[in-house]
């Protein structure tokens, strides 16, 4: 499976066939071309000449002219500015050998490389003349010249009129859509859909009766988007069998009931260039500080960058401006590590988008000029994803009525309401504000907070205030976080972290939902006052140490429920951690808490403080396999989970494991899934067993329940009109792809021969299942066994997708002809070394660049049946030919020879 263009040309080369893209791509042919071109119009028409003996005299004396026709010479020449290749233009050797550059190509290809001042001064030339002579560039302050031997225009300006450039250095700017991407489709959507087996192993363990029974289970989510709208669903046929597990440390009061259930449906409209997005429907709200973010039914607007522009990064990420005098060498160091090198010429760069670790940062750039003098710019910076660049913004605003999942259906308190407001800030790069409300029938609170960058570290302080039945309250918060700084070990990589939170007795916040009401409850810890400090440090031999330590006062005295616990509870633990060798590494926590592990409608309240020790161990044993294995003896737990995936794209497989046990109540669960990901489906295995009487002291293991599951998954995806099968769709949109009705009779394969994405068959077009939405992304194709000579046009759609959107992508198309010949003139001779335009009579708008060799012998790509013009721009007037392509030609179609005709 191969592309191919002009490897199919029957010519002796591929230099026998040039074409502006062949030229550009590869200078060599470039310059044996223009000396072929001077050469022979230096020598055409002279008289044989024959050679004698040593101190030879020529007839006519060997010019060392470039043009020895007496008549200007008209080509195409690169524009080169160091090392790099702006673009070819069009320049005329008149037949004194001066130089004239086209006004139009030569600022197309520079006007990026020039200031404001310099742009100004090459819009401000004299004269209204199509071609320029060089000296009119100097004049201007702006440094062009002509190489002889290179055959090329060198651009030469001073740094400070260069254009500032800007290096982003964490590929987090990423470029908006523009003309050249795919369009999306008006109208596209799809439905994922999971069906399963599920059957129940007939059981009798610890007083519990399982009876044996198979049902089935379909789950669905669907998206469709109309113009800027797009409309999600999701839900569930649910069969006899709970295929849910309870939670560790949870338990479950539900009862399980078949039938269709709803999970959420909402209606979407993303305004992505004001980073707004609207919601309304069921919607999950942003929020902040002390606010609770329940799901709602209602409506939603929020300003997001994390979720409208994902690829930029809105917490500042430092930056400075350095200069380069000479072309150097640039190395740029962040924390001692170097993240790029890069060879600069002349000019001014702002450096944006640091790859930052969160905390402080030292930056050092490091010059390097060509006769080798070094030139350092220094500076430090802080990053942290909560602060928000000077003048950047988020807020959201949400109302409704509070919902929540039971038994897998979506259910709501119709009875209540929720109001919710939020508004973030960055007043500068180092400082960003908040404010905050949130309401319900039963209470309203208020708040506050800023986040500063100190020279100590990052500090962020909060405030709310409620109201409501249950009396007044307040609550206050601190934060103090300093990362990266020299502090004991004298290395740049100790941390610290301090926080602090107090909350009245009568403080509440809006939007609480009775855990009860969901069927899964935890216990829960409620407090007054909440301290937390964590410091860790390098400590040699590979070696990191951590101590951590917390407490909290318990607020029992307005909350009387059997779902609270009380009492006061603290913890300090040591922890060291480091790589065993290249495939393991471990960690080892010493401590003492007072804390344990609860689970029950009556969880149990610490009582005495008890010591804790726990391990774990990280595992690679290839790159496919991941391992982790830990045990707690706070929790009285153990665990052990592994990973193991082979092959890319389609016709991969993965396997996982994993097994916990807790010694609090001797039980434990092992789950397994064996996993297969096809072109037009998935399908996985999945087995859950539970068991009984598992301890540490006591081994007396029981089988409790066992659950298999077997279940496909897919989708149906459509767009403009278009139908798909395919693996279910993954990502925040999606592509069809899908050959054109000329090789409606090929393979397309989506991807790279190591990670084939899809396949476009004889079942239909190809589903590309994980494109981003408001990131650029493309999709590769090959076709295999395509007709020798077919153009098959570009090899990579571009994207750059809305959510949820959907795209409609053909391979291929009409105009997919490559044609050959040899274009001569009225009386014989070739037109050689010559370009010109092909465009279709029907369609004017349909053209191709055509390009001679000095044979006179052309080709030309993206051509379709019917009838062509081709123009080659000759002195005067422009040459015109006929090209006849007949209807039933497909690929490659070879012309023969071609001769001028009549204007008309």
């Amino acid at each position: 499976m191969a592309r191919r263009r002009n490897d199919h040309y029957p010519f002796q080369s591929r230099a026998d066939l040039l074409s502006p893209d062949t030229a550009r791509r590869t200078p060599q042919t470039r310059d044996t071309l223009f000396a072929l071109q001077v050469l022979l119009a230096a020598f055409a028409g002279l008289p044989n000449c024959t050679a004698v003996a040593a101190g030879v005299e020529y007839q006519v004396p060997v010019s060392s002219k470039l043009n020895t026709t007496g008549k200007p010479i008209g080509m195409d020449v690169p524009v080169k500015d160091g090392d790099r290749d702006l673009g070819d233009v069009a320049i005329r050797i008149n037949a004194d050998d001066s130089i004239l550059v086209s006004r139009t190509g030569i600022s197309r290809v520079i006007e990026a490389s020039l200031g404001a001042s310099a742009r100004k001064s090459l819009a401000t030339i004299d004269g209204d003349a199509t071609f320029l002579p060089l000296a009119d560039f100097a004049s201007a302050e702006i440094g062009l010249r002509f190489d002889r031997a290179s055959q090329e225009l060198i651009l030469n300006v001073a740094p400070e009129q260069r254009a500032t450039s800007d290096l982003s250095l964490s590929g987090n700017r990423q470029a908006p859509p523009s003309s050249v991407l795919a369009s999306p489709a008006k109208l596209s959507g799809y439905v994922n859909l999971f069906a399963s087996v599920d059957h129940q192993w007939g059981m009798h363990s610890a007083g519990e009766s399982f009876a044996e029974e198979t049902s089935g289970r379909l789950e669905f989510d669907s998206a469709v988007r109309a113009g800027n709208f797009v409309f999600e669903n999701a839900g569930v046929l649910a069969g006899d069998i709970d295929i849910n597990v309870c939670p560790t440390a949870a338990v479950c009061a539900y009862t399980h009931t078949p039938g269709i259930k709803r999970y959420m449906s909402r209606l979407v409209y993303d305004m992505p260039e004001d980073r707004i997005r609207i919601e309304a429907g069921d919607v999950e709200p942003l929020g902040t500080s002390f606010q609770n973010t329940p799901s709602l039914l209602g409506v939603s607007l929020e300003k997001s960058g994390r979720k409208l522009s994902p690829g930029d990064t809105f917490a500042p990420t430092g930056g400075g401006t350095f200069i380069v005098n000479r072309p150097s060498d640039v190395e740029i160091r962040i924390n001692g590590i170097t993240q790029r090198r890069v060879q600069l010429r002349p000019g001014t760069y702002n450096i944006r988008d640091l790859p930052l670790v969160t905390g402080a940062n030292d930056v050092d750039i490091v010059i390097i000029d060509d006769v080798g003098r070094e030139q350092h710019v220094s500076f430090s910076s802080f990053f942290d994803t909560n602060l928000l660049a000077a003048g950047a913004s988020e807020w959201g605003i949400t109302a409704g009525v509070p919902s929540y999942l039971r038994d897998e259906s979506r259910e709501y308190l119709s009875d209540s309401y929720m109001a919710s407001a939020f508004y973030r800030y960055g007043l500068r790069d180092t400082l960003a504000g908040e404010v905050d409300i949130q309401a319900d029938p039963h209470v309203a609170m208020a708040g506050a907070g800023v986040l500063t960058d100190f020279a100590s570290g990052l500090v962020g302080v909060r405030g709310a205030a409620s109201v409501g039945e249950a009396g007044s309250g307040f609550a206050a918060g601190v934060d103090w976080t300093v990362l990266n700084f020299r502090g004991l070990t004298q290395e740049n990589a100790e941390s610290f972290h301090l926080s602090a939170e107090y909350r009245s007795r009568c403080f509440h916040s809006a939007g609480d939902i009775d855990a009860a009401l969901t069927g899964i409850i935890y216990p829960q810890w409620n407090y007054w006052l909440n301290l937390g400090a964590t410091y860790s440090a390098p400590i040699g031999y590979q070696t990191t140490a951590s101590v951590s330590g917390r407490y909290q006062v318990a607020n029992d005295e307005d909350f009387e429920s059997a779902l609270f616990a009380s009492d006061n509870r603290y913890g300090l633990d040591l922890t060291l951690s480091r790589p065993l060798n290249a495939e393991w590494s471990g960690s080892l926590t010493l401590g003492v808490s007072n804390e344990s592990y609860l689970s029950g409608i009556s969880p149990r309240a610490p009582s005495g403080t008890e010591f804790r020790a726990a391990v774990r161990l990280f595992g690679r044993p290839d790159a496919a396999t991941n391992v982790s294995v830990g045990y707690d003896t706070l929790n009285e737990q153990s665990d052990v989970s592994a990973y193991r995936s082979a092959g890319n794209g389609i016709g991969r497989w993965d396997t996982s494991v994993n097994v916990q046990q807790n010694a609090f109540d001797e039980r434990a669960s092992v789950n397994g899934v064996v996993g297969y990901y096809g072109n037009r489906a998935q399908v996985r295995l999945i087995h859950n067993s539970g068991f009984d009487g598992v301890s540490i002291s006591d081994f007396r293991v029981q089988p409790g329940q066992q659950r298999t599951s077997l279940q496909v998954g897919t989708s149906l995806a459509f767009a403009d009109g278009h139908f798909a099968i395919g693996a279910p769709i993954t990502g925040d949109a999606f592509a069809l792809v899908y050959p054109h009705e000329s090789i409606a009779d090929k393979t397309v394969v989506v991807g790279t021969p190591d990670d084939v994405r899809a396949i476009a068959d004889g079942w239909g077009p190809a589903i590309v299942t994980n494109l981003p939405a408001y990131a650029p992304s493309n999709i590769p194709v090959d076709v295999a066994d395509i007709p020798v000579g077919y153009s098959l046009g570009a090899a990579t759609f571009d994207t750059f997708a809305p959510m949820k959107g959907g795209y409609a992508l053909e391979v291929g198309s009409s105009y997919s002809v490559s044609a050959y010949g040899t274009l001569q003139s009225r009386d014989g001779a070739p037109i050689s070394l010559l370009t010109g335009t092909a465009y279709q009579v029907d369609h004017p708008d349909k053209t191709a660049t055509v390009f001679t060799n000095a044979a006179g012998r052309f080709g030309v790509e993206g051509l379709a049946p019917g009838r062509w013009i081709i123009e080659m721009e000759t002195d005067g007037t422009p040459t015109r030919f006929v090209l006849n392509i007949p209807e039933n030609v497909d690929g490659l179609f070879k012309t023969g020879i071609l001769h001028p005709v009549d204007a008309s």
